[in-house]
């Protein structure tokens, strides 16, 4: 059997340290991977507002999978390298999401909420991601 599609996440697995960089070694490998058919997918918790610049330059992504799995986007390199496609995947109804929300806020954690392909956040955590937007 041969290894078709690599996903990876970001932060602790991909990325160094500084939450930004992705090493000249990762890199290498994957693009390696990726001349070899094999499709590289990110799979992260984080949006696309809030992507390391250098993620979107890796011309050889194929997908990534977003906000915890509530929306995708598909790079569409081969031709101007500049086209992408992005879509919800789906978007939970206002009455289900919102006491989920408010018990995790009260009980003092960072929620987040995905919604018309946006990611809302507290201003402070928000304000954290600033020097690795897009």
């Amino acid at each position: 059997m041969s290894i078709k599609l690599i996903a990876t996440d970001l932060d602790g697995t991909l990325l160094m340290p500084d939450h930004v960089t992705v090493s000249d070694e990762n890199i290498a490998a994957m693009k390696a991977a990726a001349e070899n058919g094999i499709r590289i997918v990110i799979a992260s918790g984080r949006t696309l507002e809030v992507f390391p610049f250098g993620i979107k330059k890796l011309k050889f992504l194929s997908y990534a999978l977003m906000s915890n799995g509530a929306s995708m986007i598909a790079f569409d390199y081969p031709g101007t390298g500049e086209a992408m496609t992005h879509s919800p995947i789906t978007e939970m109804p206002y009455d289900i999401w919102e006491p989920v929300y408010r018990k995790m806020a009260e009980a003092g954690t960072e929620p987040e909420i995905y919604a018309l392909g946006k990611s809302f956040m507290d201003r402070k955590r928000s304000d954290s991601y600033a020097s690795s937007l897009i």
